[in-house]
């Protein structure tokens, strides 16, 4: 077995800084796997480049740049991960999706993580969110799967989600079959220039419906994927919560998870109380989300 992992990167300084981070973190916790990273512009590659080598002379730049024409689509996230996995799938067996801002914390086998997550299917873990219930919902409903009540079952009317449970992970066995089915999508124009559609909700939604994969629901609340704010959220039950999922990555930077091999959303570290407004916020919206519509509707059956 191989894999690699593949990495959209932007023309930001920051974002350049924190590829050079994760990088310098493969070398130093000896991860043989390949990182690529996956440009909007050969520009963009360039500059990065530039730096790579400078920081890393011994090294060579993995990485593609994406098509003039897919640079048209409102949602480059999810673009450009797409088009990594649908151009290295033939040459590995698993491949490992994340965010320029993840750091490796471990020395371990890539290629062996990626096995027993695929096949524990730790990344389909769900819990109930306030916010990504949005998400879920608008990627349902543009893939025409509205009336799917056993979908709509499954995730209690779309609140619960395996947001970020585990590291995303692609079984290339089946991508082809994967990239065939979501560019047989009418819409796929649509789904592209949506920014709350996901890559890899796409690829769940897929496993789901052709795979016959089910959801595991874990019995927590969360604004986000629990896996994003564990430590904020339940400080006191963090480690258990992430032993329980089976996770082999972590945002919280004291956890004491011995499975957990990458740090992830460095970016989002915040302090208690801004997270604490961000969670009064969070509920807010759900209830809003979640209740305002039925009331309009309410009122307006007492208008006739």
């Amino acid at each position: 077995m191989n894999s690699c992992i593949i990495c959209p990167i932007y023309e930001k300084e920051r974002d350049f800084n924190y590829a050079l981070e994760f990088y310098q973190s493969k070398i130093q916790y000896g991860i043989k796997e390949d990182i690529y990273y996956i440009f909007s512009y050969e520009t963009h590659k360039e500059h990065f480049e530039e730096k790579f080598k400078k920081m890393f002379p011994d090294e060579s730049l993995l990485s593609l740049v994406i098509p003039d024409k897919l640079n048209q689509y409102k949602s480059p996230v999810t673009v450009k991960k797409l088009f990594g996995v649908f151009n290295l799938y033939e040459k590995y067996d698993y491949i490992a999706v994340v965010d320029c801002e993840c750091l490796f914390i471990r020395s371990t086998n890539i290629t062996e993580v990626l096995d027993i997550i695929w096949k524990k299917q730790s990344f389909l873990v769900c819990n109930k969110s306030y916010l990504l219930h949005d998400i879920l919902k608008t990627t349902v409903y543009m893939l025409g799967l509205e009336n799917n009540q056993e979908l709509k079952r499954d995730t209690d009317n779309y609140l619960l989600n395996c947001w970020f449970s585990d590291i995303p992970v692609y079984c290339s066995k089946n991508v082809k079959d994967f990239h065939k089915w979501l560019y047989s999508r009418p819409n796929l124009d649509d789904l592209f220039n949506e920014r709350k559609i996901t890559d890899y909700y796409l690829y769940i939604l897929y496993l789901y419906l052709e795979k016959g994969y089910r959801f595991r629901r874990l019995n927590y609340w969360s604004p986000w994927g629990i896996m994003e704010d564990v430590s904020f959220t339940h400080p006191k039950s963090c480690n258990s919560i992430e032993k329980e999922i089976g996770t082999h990555w972590t945002s919280n930077p004291t956890s004491n998870n011995e499975d957990a091999i990458i740090l992830f959303h460095r970016d989002h570290q915040v302090s208690m109380e801004q997270f604490k407004k961000f969670l009064r916020e969070s509920k807010l919206k759900y209830i809003g989300r979640r209740y305002v519509p039925f009331l309009i509707k309410v009122k307006n059956w007492l208008k006739i």
